[in-house]
């Protein structure tokens, strides 16, 4: 569903709701957040698969908790760094973001102080058509790229991306372009997060 959403009818999506025990509401206001753990490399390091697997469930545990003092959230996993969110909400738009965003942020905290790692959430703008699902996936996937302008921790909504993208201009040397080219050819995202980090 999340993937391809558009390859479903409202029927097919309910009973892929039911079968799989997913609380979901199928009115009101749905968006997608996209949760990245920072630092990844390093907790690979530190953490063997079955550990890791332990610190992914106790973030979705944490996020869905905080959440749903507010709204219907369902958590998954989608790739080994990367777990995403659908959120419902009976509420208009803007009073959404805006509770959300203190939630979110105070899921942030929570997972710093009791689980000791940190994570940069990405949200979707919101829609009212669950077929719009995966639409909204790679809106919050395309979000969560500027965790490297907003810095580790962030959460990054519509308003974020706007904001940066009318206000930011970017001058860098030569040196740091060659750099970032080099990086990405090499895949040496070590050395990428810290170019990124002299640019921005």
């Amino acid at each position: 569903l999340i993937l391809d959403s558009t390859s479903f009818n409202i029927d097919e999506i309910k009973e892929a709701f039911d079968q799989n025990y997913i609380t979901i509401d199928m009115t009101g206001n749905f968006c997608v957040g996209v949760v990245k753990i920072d630092n990844f490399e390093q907790f690979e390091e530190n953490f063997q698969y079955k550990d890791g697997q332990l610190m992914r469930f106790a973030i979705k545990n944490v996020l869905c908790e905080v959440l749903s003092e507010e709204f219907s959230v369902q958590m998954t996993d989608i790739n080994t760094d990367e777990m995403v969110f659908i959120c419902n909400s009976p509420n208009n738009h803007l009073s959404t973001v805006s509770s959300m965003r203190k939630l979110l942020y105070n899921s942030i905290m929570h997972i710093q102080k009791y689980i000791n790692l940190s994570v940069t959430i990405s949200v979707s703008e919101f829609t009212t058509q669950i077929t719009d699902i995966s639409n909204c996936y790679r809106q919050a996937r395309d979000f969560s790229n500027y965790r490297f302008i907003l810095g580790k921790g962030a959460v990054i909504f519509s308003d974020n991306v706007t904001k940066n993208e009318i206000s930011q201009e970017l001058f860098f040397s030569a040196q740091l372009e060659e750099n970032l080219g080099r990086s990405i050819k090499s895949c040496d995202f070590g050395f990428f997060e810290e170019t990124l980090s002299k640019i921005f």
